[in-house]
């Protein structure tokens, strides 16, 4: 494949890394402006009915000449906010990475809550890592199921905490912490679209053994969104007591335990002995039987050596031991936790005496885009806001404008009729999109959504840039994927196309269902 580069799907934790990238922020920006979630109303709901009793007593400490100030970290499409706003007159900045998923949200709220409270609401698109608002602002800040993407989480910890105004609060809901009984071997597909190998694992009652405990993080993981499984819960825990004082630590361990994780919590008595030959033989012969084969391989899938699995089991029978000393209910299921996996609930009080209350935040400064106010880092800002894109939205451009660019011949456009997004699929191998870049020597960042459809024969997917082969991605099954691509001096003309050969890089006749749902090109210095 001479030095083209060949997409995978990253690691659990890259050994050398960079939290905070234009790389991983274009993954869920691309990601999220292009996911339709129907279940946005009954989590915003639960999430609005957790966070009751949390408001409630906020509340009842604030002073009576101003409203709380809530900040919602990662607030995706939720509409959590809005409600909050309804039933408290509260005053709320809700912040995702996502303008996109930002606009989404205010959309669903208008049908649900009067416009004149939305209207109260702001919708601020940042990255968590650097928050735009100034220290001791917040009577509480929250962020749900998210703080697992970033490998900096630690960074994202300490700007809540900083955020936050004295006696305020910072709270994290359904957060998952690190499997201590699993080998992590590889990311696992979405539970209905397993292949046979993952099928087979599951079978065995092993699969969040070899592979991982938060099941279905591969699709992302291709995007380069970080999925990271990785926050050890005692960490977790350590470094927000050394910052504030916690009011209430809980734990779902249950979510992650199947019937032989159940077995084993109530055979603990048996010994260690015992417990060890039965980790080993359920193990052992669970992955006895089961062939890695080329799709394996290439989906960078694969299965613990005997060895390891020796050690394993040795390693885990000690610690499920340990547990029989606990005697109180609460410390024991922390300790499942920690072994199994697990949803972590926190709650954490800031102290009264950490600085001076702030005001509350001016959007003045900042640019808004559709209602959202761009509080991005200056080198984020650059990427996202660029006003010299190349090509016209595939969602919302007129036909006649996509016509253009994506000519009849190469390209059909659909709709999906479940996501009501629109769709371009190639109509033959080497389907053609042409650019004018209208700029000589310029450099242009290309980012591409594809729909990759599998038919039971392996190929290689290549997107080419006038001819010469940029990208490949080799695939064993039905996926979906963002290729990435900085093009240097481009002249006046630009050719993407996009070709299937085999695994031995023979050209198909027939091009596989390859499905473009997004594509955006911008000039970069």
């Amino acid at each position: 494949m001479n030095n083209t580069q060949l997409e995978t799907t990253p690691i659990f934790k890259p050994i050398n890394n960079s939290a905070n990238t234009i790389d991983c922020i274009i993954g869920e920006v691309v990601w999220h402006s292009l996911t339709n979630d129907t279940s946005i109303v009954a989590e915003s709901d639960a999430h609005y009915d957790n966070l009751v009793p949390i408001l409630d007593r906020l509340v009842s400490k604030l002073p009576t000449d101003r409203p709380l100030r809530i900040l919602e970290l990662a607030a995706y499409s939720h509409i959590t906010g809005y409600k909050i706003t309804k039933n408290y007159n509260a005053e709320v900045i809700l912040a995702d990475i996502s303008p996109d998923t930002l606009a989404m949200g205010e959309e669903i709220a208008n049908e649900l809550y009067p416009e004149e409270t939305n209207k109260k609401v702001q919708r601020w698109a940042v990255d968590f890592h650097e928050l735009p608002f100034e220290e001791n602002t917040f009577d509480l800040v929250f962020i749900s199921s998210a703080l697992h993407h970033t490998w900096e989480w630690e960074v994202v910890v300490k700007q809540m905490q900083r955020v936050t105004a004295p006696s305020g609060q910072f709270y994290f809901y359904n957060e998952p912490c690190m499997r201590e009984f699993c080998f992590y071997k590889f990311r696992s597909n979405r539970p209905h679209d397993l292949s046979d190998f993952e099928k087979r694992l599951d079978s065995a009652e092993i699969f969040r053994t070899i592979s991982e405990p938060y099941l279905g993080t591969r699709s992302e993981a291709l995007f380069g969104m970080i999925e990271n499984q990785t926050i050890v819960l005692d960490d977790f825990v350590a470094l927000v007591s050394e910052l504030d004082s916690i009011v209430e630590l809980t734990v779902a361990p249950e979510i992650c335990m199947g019937t032989f994780e159940h077995k084993l919590v109530a055979e603990r008595n048996n010994g260690v002995k015992y417990l060890e030959e039965a980790i080993y033989a359920k193990v052992s012969n669970g992955i006895s039987n089961i062939l890695v084969g080329p799709a394996e391989v290439a989906m960078k899938m694969c299965l613990p050596t005997i060895q390891e699995v020796q050690l394993f089991s040795k390693a885990m029978a000690a610690r499920l031991a340990d547990t029989l000393h606990l005697t109180d209910g609460q410390v024991f299921r922390v300790e499942l936790a920690k072994i199994f996996g697990g949803a972590i609930n926190l709650l954490v009080n800031k102290s009264s005496t950490q600085g001076v209350e702030a005001n509350r935040p001016s959007a003045e400064n900042y640019n808004i885009i559709s209602g959202v106010v761009f509080g991005y880092p200056r080198n984020i800002l650059k990427v996202l806001t660029s006003v010299k894109d190349l090509v016209p939205n595939v969602q919302t451009a007129k036909i006649a404008a996509l016509s253009k660019i994506f000519r009849p011949e190469d390209w059909q456009i659909t709709r999906n009729e479940d996501t009501k997004l629109r769709a371009l699929l190639a109509i033959k191998n080497g389907s053609k999109i042409t650019v004018e870049s209208n700029e000589v020597s310029e450099n242009i960042q290309i980012l591409v959504r594809l729909y990759c459809g599998y038919l039971e024969v392996p190929y290689r997917l290549k997107m080419e840039i006038n001819g010469k082969t940029v990208k490949e991605y080799e695939v064993y099954k039905n996926d979906s994927i963002l290729l990435r691509h900085l093009e240097k001096n481009v002249g006046n003309e630009m050719l993407i196309s996009f070709k299937a050969t085999d695994v031995n890089d023979i050209e198909i006749a027939t091009m596989p269902p390859v499905v473009l749902s997004a594509i955006r090109l911008f000039s970069s210095e």
